[in-house]
């Protein structure tokens, strides 16, 4: 611009010097002048006047764009922040996915290895099914052959017994023995009783030796005593109870009743294993003798510092040397304890007239 009014002052100097009116009667004689000079002058001015403009506008128009470059720019940043935020987003999911991924995969293969050991377990259980199932069928078997045995057994037992057996003498088997013979007795005390001593007069001598009582003696439909070896055998052959019946001079009578009556082997020196628990009106003279050893004159097991067997002349489970003796020799009315006789000493301190010893099983 400063340039175009430089011109335009250098065209109206140069036409007030060569005129003094540039009026248009004078057009004439300045036109040749004004024509070569001034008009191009004008006529350039013009042009940087439409120059100048097109600048202007080119520039309003760069300033725009600059303008539009920035908001551009500014918008390319945010767009550029969020995609960042969408690609840290993305790769957040990305991980969470693969760990989730992962994580799935470790359920199956704890599901898959938790299957098997289910999977062998069934087939262990279906095994023990079937072996439950076969061996249930081998119990019945069993039971069935269980149910015979035991009749069997009953059977046994029964020839072993006096049980349903009338008051007489019968031949009895028990097992791993001989047959033997033996004293019944279904009156004095209920049925089925078997008698192992009996004293009543005095007509068998009861001061014995070893042998003998362990063999046995006297007359099974009289006074006698069953054996020590018979007595071990059939105590042990099942479960008995011991029944001792007891009377005096004057007729009076008294009982004692044990319910498990066991006589160990010869090896145990027939020892008084176990009697039980008492019942009874006799009172239990017999308990002090338990786990005592059979003793007679020529074996003496007692704990007495003589010899009681020889002392009261019999046989017997002394200890030192007895609360009662039931195979001391058969004495008057009257003796008393301190002569050999037949005693119980819980009920009378006084020889016995008779004494009966029975035993029977329990469970037939």
């Amino acid at each position: 611009m400063k340039l175009y009014f430089s011109l335009f002052a250098l065209s109206l100097i140069a036409c007030s010097k060569g005129l003094t009116n540039c009026s248009l009667e004078k057009d004439q004689m300045c036109g040749a002048y004004c024509y070569k000079v001034v008009k191009p002058l004008l006529n350039f001015l013009e042009l940087l006047r439409s120059k100048d403009e097109q600048l202007a506008e080119l520039q309003t128009k760069i300033s725009e764009q600059q303008a539009s470059i920035v908001s551009l720019k500014e918008s390319f940043i945010h767009t550029e922040a969020q995609l960042k935020q969408q690609i840290e987003l993305t790769d957040d999911l990305k991980k969470k996915l693969t760990e989730n991924a992962a994580e799935i995969s470790k359920m199956q293969s704890e599901v898959k290895s938790k299957d098997s050991p289910l999977s062998e377990k069934d087939k262990e259980i279906t095994h023990l099914q079937s072996q439950v199932k076969d061996k249930d069928n081998k119990l019945s078997l069993n039971d069935n052959k269980i149910k015979q045995w035991e009749s069997k057994s009953q059977e046994i037992l029964k020839d072993a017994s006096c049980f349903d057996k009338a008051t007489n003498v019968y031949t009895i088997k028990v097992p791993d023995s001989k047959t033997f013979s033996v004293s019944c007795d279904s009156q004095l005390a209920g049925t089925g009783w078997t008698v192992i001593q009996r004293r009543i007069n005095g007509s068998v001598n009861f001061n014995r030796n070893w042998e003998e009582y362990k063999a046995g003696f006297g007359d099974l439909r009289g006074e006698f005593f069953i054996g020590l070896e018979k007595l071990h055998l059939l105590t042990q052959s099942q479960p008995h109870e011991l029944y001792i019946y007891l009377e005096d001079f004057d007729n009076e009578t008294r009982y004692a009743q044990y319910n498990h009556f066991v006589v160990g082997s010869e090896a145990e020196s027939y020892s008084l294993k176990e009697i039980g628990e008492y019942s009874g009106d006799a009172k239990n003279a017999l308990k002090s003798h338990i786990n005592m050893k059979f003793s007679t004159p020529d074996r003496d097991n007692d704990t007495h510092p003589g010899n009681c067997a020889n002392a009261f002349e019999s046989g017997w489970w002394y200890l030192d040397c007895y609360y009662c003796n039931l195979n001391g020799p058969h004495a008057s009315k009257g003796a008393d304890f301190d002569t050999p006789i037949i005693s119980w000493n819980k009920w009378k301190r006084q020889a016995l007239k008779s004494t009966q010893m029975m035993i029977r099983p329990k469970h037939l």
